[in-house]
């Protein structure tokens, strides 16, 4: 990964002597938590270590009218420890805290508050302001770990597949040429760096090339051009990253358009699929920042005849498991299929008014092209625009219906060819945009799934 050095990003060979010196009997936490944007915050504390438990971890507080999460005038947010994993940037006995916000400084009057409310089969959500104890709203990890204990006999387990496009410190997509585009979709999905004749490809759309050596290079439809494979180096330092980190990653694969990748995280149980996604994403932005790059999340970061990004879930439960489990499968899509709207809500459902403001018009361009990005163009890396993703074309079903199938990457929600042989198994809702909180997935897909209507969806 050959990326100019940007002057404002990290510099490992002067911080490296420090990260050598000795702490004494002292680790660093660092508290890492989701903001009302949906994005990550983090900041970093001294404590006595090594910690051994969440008892050892102190609730600690921040500026929540900086983050959007509270009033100037009632600013304090505080920090709950949900979780915590080896700190694969400082290591030793350093640690990263995934944290929840909420209001309440003393964990003992949180944790009486939580029994009394859900003794009494109270669903309540936190408010921005408040001071009684309860989640702050934009904590979703409180409702999904209440929906996961009721629903603890069903067993759910989930997989996610998270997907991202990287893009330079210019603002462009990484590794893409100058004043050009690079070929079609076709063979960056799972690629490998090689030259190959791409006869298929019009002139049109390949009149110009830029190779990292070469400059640019006229070239014929039939002249064979270097396909790359972008980033590769920082896609295996997270990966190493988040084994390092006890993140339950399972895999990485290279995306369709050039650029993208995918890692999948799980199979994780009930509230740790958030805790482990929250994990893997922070740990992939810190990376980016040395690598002097950055990472969108956006469902459709370039307009065109490109992929958009996703989060596919997968999900199963002990019902789906067990031998015959299919028709479990398929009771579950039906009621997936009623609550298609509800679902679209929480899966990234925000519409921007046309023309898309980030990326403009290509009225008089083939479909393949896209229109340059400036900084200031960038998407932002919350909003949601899954209806800009969902269209029914490049492996998606529309936003506007619902559909489902075996091997079907155009449905909704798609049954992997092998469970439809084995009779049981998992099914995947390839709906989600890859900006979603997964504490809410996980949390609306257990409450139709695996939850009685009459417990927490009429709550």
């Amino acid at each position: 990964m050959s990326e100019a050095r940007n002057p404002h990003s990290a510099h490992p060979d002067l911080l490296q002597k420090y990260m050598e010196l000795p702490q004494g009997d002292k680790i660093q936490a660092e508290y890492v938590w989701v903001d009302a944007d949906g994005g990550l915050r983090c900041k970093t504390t001294t404590l006595s270590g090594p910690v051994k438990s969440l008892d050892d971890l102190k609730e600690w507080n921040f500026d929540g009218s900086s983050t959007g999460q509270a009033e100037g005038a009632n600013s304090d947010v505080f920090l709950r420890p949900a979780a915590y994993f080896p700190d694969p940037f400082r290591r030793g006995n350093n640690i990263i805290v995934m944290a929840e916000t909420c209001a309440s400084r003393w964990r003992d009057e949180v944790v009486c508050l939580e029994r009394r409310a859900y003794s009494s089969g109270a669903r309540f959500w936190g408010r921005p302001d408040n001071n009684d104890g309860t989640p702050n709203k934009y904590n979703h990890r409180y409702s999904c770990m209440k929906t996961m204990e009721a629903a603890a006999k069903s067993d759910p387990w989930f997989g996610l597949e998270q997907e991202y496009t990287i893009f330079g410190s210019d603002g462009r997509p990484y590794g893409w040429p100058v004043g050009g585009f690079p070929g079609p979709q076709g063979p960056y999905y799972c690629g490998v760096a090689l030259l190959r004749l791409v006869a298929r490809a019009k002139a049109a759309l390949c009149a110009s090339f830029c190779s990292p050596c070469a400059g640019y290079k006229e070239i014929s439809s039939d002249s064979p051009i270097p396909l790359q494979v972008f980033a590769r180096d920082m896609i295996e330092a997270h990966y190493r990253a988040c084994m390092y980190a006890g993140v339950n990653i399972s895999g990485i694969n290279a995306e369709v358009m050039p650029s993208q990748w995918e890692f999948q995280v799980g199979p994780c149980k009930g509230k740790d699929m958030g805790d482990h996604l929250w994990m893997a994403r922070y740990l992939l932005i810190r990376i980016a920042e040395e690598w002097g790059v950055t990472v969108s999340f956006h469902p459709k970061p370039l307009q065109g005849d490109w992929n958009g990004a996703g989060c596919h879930t997968n999900y199963s439960t002990n019902e789906t498991r067990a031998e015959g489990g299919i028709k479990a499968i398929e009771e579950m899509i039906k009621k997936l299929e009623k609550r298609h709207l509800q679902h679209i809500e929480v899966y990234g459902s925000e519409y921007v008014l046309p023309p898309f403001p980030h990326v403009a018009p290509v009225s008089s361009l083939p479909t393949s092209t896209f229109v340059l990005f400036t900084p200031s163009l960038m998407p932002p890396p919350n909003s949601c625009s899954n209806d800009l993703r969902l269209t029914g074309r490049h492996e998606t079903g529309h936003i506007g219906s619902f559909s489902s199938g075996v091997a079907n990457r155009g449905a909704s929600i798609r049954i992997p060819k092998s469970v439809a042989v084995d009779g049981k198994g998992y099914f995947e809702d390839r709906r989600p945009a890859s900006n979603i909180d997964p504490y809410q997935v996980c949390d609306i897909m257990v409450q139709v799934n695996a939850i009685q209507e009459t417990t927490l969806l009429s709550a």
